[in-house]
């Protein structure tokens, strides 16, 4: 019998068990299968009759180590006229999977959540686009109309996430199921895009990446992207937006500094605003002893001005608890003037925070880089400062 004559359900099961399993660790587990489907016509039309066999923009594997683990890239996945798939519908061997990158695909959490379950002995780097959005869209229709196990998932090797959250303001529940069951000891690098607005973060975005928190955190950015129309560049339509939101305290940003104590890294979206009580308690290590890497927005000139206040007090503190001279420097009397008064009782570890990038508005960014800055230049000797403006 000649190839092309083989009955269509044989070479489907051919192709299904080429990718689920691959044999010796290959560059790329859909290597083969994709080859198969270039025998003859036939097989071709075969090959893309069945939803679990795709046409894949970019993907890419890699073998780590020396088991079976995957590195994968996918940054979009069609089927037929550019209509989204379901990740889950396809036959990949997710529990090998050691990095995986689907950015470029929009997905529910349930279906997020699914992929964590499916990879959670194996993954230690995801980069993940979260769409919070009705189950009619196609991507995660069909995993939604199934039961879905609400079972905590831990996992212990994943130690760097980044997500982007496109949100349609309703999903509240949702986002803060995904971040409350899955569970992520040994998380170190967590960087969250914000897509839809300021409110975003203000309505209930912080308090739901509170259980990702950790003293293992070492960076955090949370990033602030502006909203894209209808049908934006990532796919998603990010929805009605709602017309009040909570402003943020500053009970709240302490209380999620105060679940991160060894971050060293931290960027903040302007909607975060660090208030003059907080300021104080970085200054003197009550709160990120360990910070030495600062971006954030400020309300006003004066809440800038503050910020660098900040840091030049802080690192004169940090250099005394390590023994070294204080810094010469007129912008500094006041400063040494009151740890002599002993304002600053707290000896626990304190480091230096050697980058500063403030955001500051629009209408105030001249007179501050022309005036304020120039008075903290004594004192912030050795730190690096970037001063940009917002509207």
């Amino acid at each position: 019998m000649a190839a092309q004559d083989l009955p269509a359900d044989v070479l489907l099961n051919i192709f299904h068990l080429c990718l689920e399993d691959p044999g010796p660790i290959p560059d790329d587990p859909l290597r083969s299968s994709r080859s198969l489907s270039q025998v003859c016509t036939s097989w071709r039309r075969i090959f893309f009759s069945d939803l679990r066999w795709i046409a894949i923009g970019h993907a890419s594997t890699t073998a780590l180590g020396d088991g079976r683990e995957y590195r994968m890239t996918i940054t979009h996945l069609v089927q037929g006229a550019n209509r989204p798939v379901n990740p889950l519908d396809i036959p990949l061997p997710w529990s090998y999977i050691a990095s995986l990158d689907l950015h470029g695909l929009p997905i529910h959490p349930r279906v997020a959540l699914r992929l964590f379950q499916n990879s959670y002995t194996t993954l230690a780097e995801a980069y993940l686009q979260i769409h919070v959005q009705t189950t009619s869209t196609p991507t995660t229709a069909s995993t939604l109309a199934q039961p879905f196990p609400m079972l905590q998932t831990t996992l212990r090797r994943l130690t760097k996430v980044h997500l982007i959250i496109i949100d349609d303001a309703r999903g509240s529940d949702e986002l803060k199921d995904f971040f409350t069951i899955a569970h992520l000891p040994k998380l170190k690098h967590l960087r969250v895009e914000a897509v839809g607005g300021l409110s975003l973060w203000r309505r209930h975005l912080l308090s739901s990446i509170l259980p990702w928190c950790s003293r293992h955190v070492e960076q955090l950015d949370l990033i602030q992207v502006p909203p894209v129309p209808a049908v934006g560049r990532l796919g998603a339509d990010v929805g009605p937006q709602p017309t009040t939101t909570r402003h943020l305290t500053y009970q709240d940003v302490e209380d999620l500094f105060q679940s991160i104590p060894n971050v060293r890294f931290l960027r903040l979206p302007r909607c975060i605003l660090l208030h003059s009580t907080t300021l104080r308690k970085l200054e003197n290590g009550i709160l990120l002893p360990f910070l030495q890497v600062l971006e954030v927005g400020t309300s006003s000139a004066e809440n800038g001005d503050d910020i660098l206040s900040m840091v030049a007090r802080r690192n004169l503190e940090a250099g005394c608890r390590a023994g070294l001279p204080p810094m010469v420097g007129p912008s500094n009397a006041v400063i040494q003037a009151g740890f002599q008064a002993g304002e600053h009782a707290n000896d626990g570890p304190l480091y230096p925070i050697f980058s500063v990038d403030l955001s500051i508005p629009e209408a105030d960014a001249e007179f501050f880089s022309r005036d304020c800055l120039s008075q903290h230049l004594g004192g912030l000797e050795g730190v690096e400062v970037e001063i940009g403006a917002w509207v």
